[in-house]
């Protein structure tokens, strides 16, 4: 493989990850970037790589937030939304060759042009469209000078004066633009903390409260490591020959089906993306709650405004959440919010009637 693929795979391998390097190439797509291709035919149900879960980079393997401390993260609001998982991406990358994904961090992208870098007279092209309201820009700006900011400034012992440019707004928006196009969710493995155990809530530790969305959290491994990210989005939409398998120690990708030589591996298939504001349309006609409270809440928690669906149809767990989450009755609404959880993705019999 050539630089900079060459320099991942050999830091990936030192870290324990495990990738069939016979049969999976990484390479260039048009109009896509960089992506994974079969080497030579592959059968089904073949193992492409394996990634140690300790390796994906998340608020929970960070040791940032044990060194900040719960009643730190709880204080600046670390938990909620990005803005932890970002400080952790900012907090590894300035420790450079020191921090376990040193060699992860420095094969991500430095640039984007997306919408959350144009100027203000670039935006004004945009003006009238659904673009511009979803661009985030100005929360997420809030959050830095509210949330990020405070929390460095009064911990100068891991935030030292002279690396305060992996600190910049610049590179705050540059690490959520990571997040927002390579994330995905791991799911916890059998025997992690249940969320219906009330014991376990009422002690929660700091790892319960880091969670940016309860059972599952975003994983700043940008999809990965960059496995998964040059593979296109295998695991943040449905792949038609590839597909992620959550195991208690490792992530695997196995192939669904042969892949003939040459063939893209993970060309996700085709999506909708599902507004949220239309589900809140539909579901008020259903409850005689007042949804308001609640979709910001849920904003501020999962900070998701949209939902991806496959043309398998199947609803997304995020979509599951937040329909739970608005047919709540006030008890349970209550409860779920002093708990900072979002409902279980799980579908049952429940009927909207606003109790």
């Amino acid at each position: 493989m050539s630089e900079p693929h060459a320099d991942f795979i050999s830091w990936f391998h030192s870290q324990n990850g495990v990738v069939d390097t016979t049969s999976v190439g990484l390479t260039y797509f048009p109009g896509h970037g960089r992506g994974a291709i079969a080497l030579q035919d592959i059968p089904e149900g073949h193992t492409l790589f394996s990634i140690p879960r300790q390796l994906t980079l998340s608020t929970r393997t960070s040791a940032l937030p044990r060194l900040l401390g719960e009643k730190c993260w709880t204080q600046f609001g670390l938990g909620n939304g990005w803005v932890g998982l970002i400080l952790c991406m900012m907090w590894e990358e300035s420790r450079g060759s020191t921090s376990p994904w040193y060699g992860y961090l420095a094969c991500l992208p430095t640039t984007f042009d997306t919408p959350m870098f144009w100027s203000e007279e670039e935006l004004q092209e945009l003006q009238g469209t659904a673009v511009v309201e979803k661009i985030g820009k100005k929360e997420a700006e809030q959050d830095y000078y509210e949330k990020l900011i405070p929390a460095i400034q009064s911990r100068p012992d891991l935030f030292p004066a002279n690396s305060s440019q992996y600190y910049s707004l610049e590179r705050y928006h540059l690490m959520g633009s990571r997040i927002l196009s390579r994330s995905f969710n791991v799911e916890q493995w059998k025997g992690e903390e249940s969320e219906d155990n009330e014991d376990e809530h009422a002690n929660a530790n700091a790892s319960d409260l880091m969670d940016v969305d309860g059972e599952q959290e975003p994983e700043a491994t940008i999809e990965g490591p960059p496995v998964l990210n040059w593979t296109l989005g295998i695991t943040r939409f449905e792949s038609e020959n590839a597909k992620l398998f959550h195991e208690e120690h490792h992530l695997k990708m196995l192939s669904t089906k042969p892949i003939k030589a040459g063939e893209q591996i993970g060309n996700p298939e085709d999506v909708v993306e599902l507004r949220a504001d239309l589900v809140v349309a539909i579901a008020s006609q259903s409850t005689k709650v007042d949804v308001q409270e609640r979709v910001e809440w849920w904003l501020e928690i999962a900070d998701d405004d949209a939902f991806v669906m496959g043309t398998d149809c199947e609803l997304p767990e995020e979509l599951i959440s937040f329909l739970r989450l608005l047919f709540l009755s006030h008890e349970e609404w209550e409860k779920t919010r002093s708990k900072s959880k979002l409902p279980k993705a799980k579908v049952d019999a429940r009927a909207g009637d606003g109790s």
